[in-house]
């Protein structure tokens, strides 16, 4: 997505120029079989696409207006309309919850490379990170970019809960303060402070 398709294709046709073939919208175990595969081709490459977002086991997580940001990504790289207004909230602090934030911020089809130009109907968006500044996933650079082109970053936050109206549209996310995201073993193990 953060690619031209023009260098896309070219990458591509420069492979199929190697002799590649390539077999698209293929199911194997539908389409065609595995032993067949493995029948007919001295070397084998199954590259594993349709990655999908986790869903966040929180109440109104299934609300309208929640997007998965791999399917939000997904959308803006093929020039998909994605309906997006007012505040929105990204919930993540690794690369991708940059990649999505730092998307949502710019108008779609305007060039990436440092165009800070807000997306028609965003009034902001934030970022809200388990991990504390230091600790965040996130490469420097991408926080650092981050800020520059107006993300507003909030640490130490874990959702609770999204609030839904009475239409199922949702309404606001209800956060709760993270004192700890990994355990004495450096294990995933977040722990909220339970007077928030």
């Amino acid at each position: 997505y953060r690619l031209p398709r023009e260098l896309i294709t070219a990458e591509v046709e420069l492979i199929r120029s190697l002799g590649v073939e390539f077999r698209c919208n293929t199911r194997v175990g539908e389409d065609i079989t595995f032993d067949e595969i493995r029948r007919t081709h001295k070397a084998t490459i199954i590259a594993v696409g349709l990655k999908k977002s986790r869903a966040l086991p929180l109440p109104g997580a299934n609300g309208k207006g929640t997007l998965g940001g791999v399917e939000l990504l997904r959308d803006v790289a093929l020039r998909r309309p994605v309906d997006l207004r007012g505040d929105v909230v990204v919930i993540g602090g690794g690369n991708v919850a940059y990649d999505i934030a730092r998307t949502v911020i710019r108008q779609l089809g305007i060039d990436i490379s440092r165009t800070a130009l807000r997306q028609a109907g965003v009034r902001s968006v934030h970022l809200c990170s388990l991990e504390s500044l230091d600790e965040m996933p996130a490469d420097d650079a991408e926080i650092l970019e981050g800020d520059e082109e107006g993300v507003i970053r909030h640490n130490s936050l874990g959702p609770k809960e999204i609030l839904l109206d009475e239409n199922g549209f949702v309404k606001a996310v209800v956060f709760q303060r993270c004192v700890r995201v990994f355990d004495e073993l450096r294990r995933f193990a977040p722990q909220f402070d339970a007077t928030d």
